[in-house]
């Protein structure tokens, strides 16, 4: 590739991202001020404040189809249901909720969440379709703080903050079926495939197997680690360490601290979420009440700016499916005199059964859109192109709230 095609590509992709708003929204839950801050990740700015229906928030979590955020209300003892089209609360759950609710995560296919409830050594379990707890699980666990869900959906991963383990729930039955001894854990964060549990655990990162429910490392850190999240594609976890201001990259695949992430003197990063495209990390500072973003490309702080009172939960809305195997040929259409030369693109149907609902596909020819078509509509054909000419196209999955799928491309010519 020479160096006039490569720089031709680079401003095709580099039009094409400034074009395109993926519309992803960060949710804060800010503890002190009883809010929650709506981040758009894209502009780095709060476009809404929630106060309506929010009592000392902690843990947050968002449906897989982007429609809902469940916020936990610690001193409540309730949950908030957020409608992510109008951010505003519509519902509150209190009964069935026990003490101190810390954190909440929600099953892959949107139907349950889960509570912990640190003081009532609980998980309460709510029907997202009703709005109402339905169950209980109430042995197994000592102050349960952080907990996730397996990617099948079948387990649940609990840490156990007055205790040295991580309770192992069978969400079939709501029976804790095991339990591995770490360090004394806060939070957990599950691998995309499923094969791996971190655990933030005392001075610690200690890592599960969930074949065997058996300890297959511990990776050091120089002090507590209070939360863990995990990269898109599984290769790295983000730990915040904020009794010495800094978050820690482990690289999964050796187990091993690749960066070390310094923060401004005593901000205390707390809790962090990854975008779904995995190009950056967001971590809500406790001390400072700041947001910082943190570009995983170089692990540098890139953006910082304030939101509410002490926040301490995160959560990103879920990305659109993408356009999947999209093709594309140039054909010659004879119009009795003239011949004339068009490009035919063809793709499968963006597909996620528990994501945001696509309505429609985006064509963009070099960076400039060309085409709006519905949800039902597979192929464009782009007339009148223009002999020997090289054009990039790109085809962009969109849902109601302005989310957009990644970009499926291809070069024609």
């Amino acid at each position: 590739m020479t160096k006039q095609v490569l720089y031709q590509v680079l401003f095709f992709f580099l039009t094409l991202s400034a074009n395109l708003t993926h519309a992803n929204f960060a949710y804060v839950t800010n503890f002190a001020s009883n809010s929650v801050s709506v981040i758009d990740t894209t502009t780095n700015t709060v476009v809404a404040t929630i106060t309506n229906g929010i009592d000392r928030p902690d843990g947050v979590a968002i449906t897989p189809n982007g429609q809902f955020a469940y916020v936990v209300n610690e001193v409540s003892n309730d949950v908030s249901v957020i409608d992510t089209s109008t951010n505003t609360v519509v519902t509150t759950i209190s009964d069935g909720i026990g003490d101190l609710p810390q954190r909440v995560a929600i099953s892959p296919n949107g139907q349950l969440a889960y509570v912990t409830n640190n003081s009532s050594n609980s998980v309460s379990v709510i029907d997202t379709s009703l709005n109402m707890v339905i169950a209980t699980i109430s042995s197994g666990f000592s102050g349960p703080l952080g907990i996730a869900i397996t990617p099948n959906g079948r387990f649940a991963y609990v840490a156990n903050s007055s205790s040295v383990n991580v309770s192992v729930v069978d969400l079939s039955t709501n029976m804790v079926i095991a339990m591995v001894t770490t360090g004394i854990p806060s939070d957990v964060a599950i691998t995309p495939d499923g094969r791996f549990v971190y655990v933030a655990a005392g001075s610690r990162v200690s890592v599960i197997d969930t074949s065997t429910n058996m300890l297959t490392a511990n990776i050091l850190l120089p002090q507590n680690p209070q939360d863990v999240a995990i990269t898109p594609d599984g290769q790295f976890a983000y730990v915040t360490i904020n009794f010495n201001n800094q978050v820690a990259v482990i690289n999964t695949s050796t187990n091993m601290v690749v960066a070390t992430i310094p923060f401004p003197p005593s901000s205390a990063p707390f809790a962090i979420a990854i975008t779904p495209d995995g190009r950056f990390a967001y971590i809500t500072e406790g001390s400072d009440n700041n947001v910082s973003v943190v570009d995983t490309s170089t692990n540098a702080i890139v953006a910082t700016f304030g939101v509410g009172l002490t926040p301490e939960g995160i959560a990103i809305t879920p990305s659109i499916a993408a356009a999947k195997n999209l093709r594309g040929h140039q054909k010659k259409n004879d119009f009795a005199v003239v011949y004339e030369l068009s490009n035919r693109l063809q793709w499968q149907p963006s597909f996620a059964p528990f994501g945001p609902t696509v309505l429609g596909y985006y064509v963009y020819r070099n960076g400039v859109l060309i085409a709006t078509l519905s949800a039902n509509t597979f192929e464009f054909v782009d007339n009148d192109v223009k002999k020997n000419a090289k054009n990039n196209y790109s085809v962009v999955a969109f849902g109601a709230q302005g989310q957009l799928g990644t970009p499926a491309t291809i070069t024609i010519h």
